[in-house]
């Protein structure tokens, strides 16, 4: 029965490192995911901040410029 045990324990091994790996790269996938978003969401915000639409300015403004 030892014996069985014994030849199991580097295959049982193996599975274990290899669960780690997958969930060490699956973290690092979220987190370049993550990173990701970030850039795109700045990206598309610095995009708006330069096509600005500038109101033209009203009568009432400049009938008060001309009373003062």
């Amino acid at each position: 029965m030892s014996s069985i045990g014994a030849s199991y324990a580097p295959v049982n091994l193996m599975q274990k490192k290899l669960k780690e790996k997958i969930t060490k790269r699956e973290k690092e996938r979220e987190e370049k995911d993550q990173s990701v978003a970030v850039v795109e969401t700045s990206l598309a915000t610095a995009g708006r901040n330069s096509n600005k639409v500038y109101p033209s300015r009203s009568s009432s403004y400049n009938e008060q410029s001309i009373k003062s």
